[in-house]
């Protein structure tokens, strides 16, 4: 058996057994589905998008693991260490996340989604602005009208805006 001189493969495993995790314990105990008939369509149960961001984290760290084991013998052993230098703008782009996750209640889904895709796209790179700043408006706000429109699911609109429409 070889060694493999990654993290790649550690993140993979830790990713995989995380995915299994959530998948057979925390979905089917965590999530209530008592009160759902057996003829409710399944893109509106409760434990349908849980179970499939589950299955996505665990195809996603087996397809890592996989990968680490298909690579050749040399680029195993070239692997380089590479200083990395923190971000000052990542670090300010994550405070900002957090406190929007925090302040989430009052401003409500579509607003928080909103600021947190621009920041998020803004904090990676900086090119293609115009495109950023559509799909950071438009994208969550597809999502609300989709929910609150045609899945017949309310979404809380937060303090702010429910003051503003009479809510």
């Amino acid at each position: 058996m070889r060694r493999i001189k990654s993290s790649n493969f550690e993140i993979g495993l830790s990713a995989t057994v995380l995915g299994a995790f959530l998948l057979l314990l925390v979905v089917p105990v965590g999530v209530d589905t008592n009160d759902i008939g057996g003829d409710a369509r399944v893109l509106l149960r409760p434990d349908f998008w849980p179970s499939i961001v589950s299955i996505l984290i665990l195809v996603t760290g087996g397809t890592v693991v996989m990968m680490r084991f298909f690579e050749s013998n040399n680029n195993i052993n070239t692997t380089k260490i590479v200083k990395r230098q923190i971000n000052p703008f990542g670090v300010a782009a994550s405070i900002i996340i957090l406190v929007l996750l925090i302040m989430a209640e009052q401003l409500g889904l579509l607003i928080t989604t909103v600021l947190i895709f621009l920041v998020a796209t803004f904090a990676i790179d900086l090119e293609r602005k115009y495109v950023k700043f559509i799909f950071g408006v438009c994208f969550p706000c597809l999502m609300i009208f989709f929910f609150d429109y045609i899945a017949g699911i309310p979404m809380p609109l937060g303090s702010i805006i429910s003051g503003i429409l009479g809510r």
